[in-house]
């Protein structure tokens, strides 16, 4: 490695390194999460905050119940199992909701119970989820998943 190519590299590095730190990020991941060009953080309906996405599943937060039942699924799981099996963008997020007057999907804030907020921007990723979430162990999780299509409409509502 010649010189010119060892100072260019280190150069890289640092532009690298002082825009993480503007924008108050770690790394290039954490950085392309928080500043997500699909996802609009101002809106309050489920379906406008995940606007760049095809298709969001709610999926009430197992952690809560851990102790009952004895399942150990939660956030991070789903996100290591999308992480590693799902081809095109997914975003994973828990934060509570709550069903309005007209059926929508709300950010809840202080309301509401915490959910597991799962979106994809392929329709085959979100496919493969499913079957995968549909198994045996989480069947009695199910009944409670929200299924929402790209134009905000619940096409299958188990609730």
């Amino acid at each position: 490695m010649n010189l010119f190519s060892l100072i260019s590299q280190k150069y890289n590095e640092l532009k690298e390194n002082r825009f993480l730190k503007k924008h108050g990020v770690s790394t290039r991941e954490e950085y392309e999460y928080r500043y997500d060009k699909d996802c609009n953080n101002r809106a309050t309906i489920l379906s406008e905050i995940y606007n760049g996405y095809n298709i969001i599943i709610a999926i009430p937060n197992p952690t809560l119940i851990d102790d009952i039942c004895g399942l150990t699924v939660d956030s991070r799981l789903i996100k290591s199992w999308t992480k590693e099996n799902c081809i095109n963008k997914v975003r994973v997020d828990v934060f509570p909701v709550y069903v309005d007057d007209n059926g929508n999907l709300i950010y809840g804030g202080n309301l509401g119970m915490d959910e597991i907020i799962v979106c994809f921007k392929d329709s085959d990723d979100a496919t493969n989820f499913l079957m995968t979430y549909n198994g045996p162990e989480l069947s009695q999780h199910n009944k409670q998943t929200i299924i929402i299509n790209n134009t905000g409409k619940n096409y299958e509502n188990k609730r």
